[in-house]
């Protein structure tokens, strides 16, 4: 069983990572999620959404610029990712970008300020997976 690049618990119930490859299916399938998030340029995989299907967990896509300079997310989608992400209902979930750490880390750090961590440790958490 292998794990996404990147893959990480970011609290009970919500996971981080990379966009999992045909590999990390069976590992992903051991944590029982619910939900996964991507944050892609592009819609995920025909092999993800049958996955996703196959195993009763909605996938909920999201369409992100691909990162250049800097993460561009509005600030209704980030509201609108953290009320999934943290919704009661939606847990075990997976968040995932195409490689774990721009998108991904931007929404986690936005998840981070909610919780009131300090800057300092939000920024040293996102540099571990930078």
């Amino acid at each position: 069983m292998v794990p996404p690049l990147r893959f990480a618990m970011v609290e009970e119930g919500i996971y981080r990572g990379a966009y999992p490859s045909l590999i990390n299916l069976r590992f992903l399938a051991r944590l029982r999620l619910k939900t996964v998030i991507s944050l892609l340029p592009e819609p995920p995989s025909a092999d993800l959404v049958r996955w996703c299907e196959e195993e009763g967990i909605a996938l909920h896509a999201e369409v992100v610029a691909p990162f250049r300079e800097e993460v561009v997310l509005s600030h209704e989608k980030v509201n609108a990712l953290l009320s999934r992400l943290v919704a009661l209902d939606a847990g075990p979930v997976y968040l995932h970008c195409l490689d774990g750490v721009c998108v991904t880390g931007t929404v986690v750090l936005c998840l981070r300020k909610l919780q009131r961590w300090a800057a300092t440790a939000a920024a040293a958490e996102y540099s571990r997976f930078a």
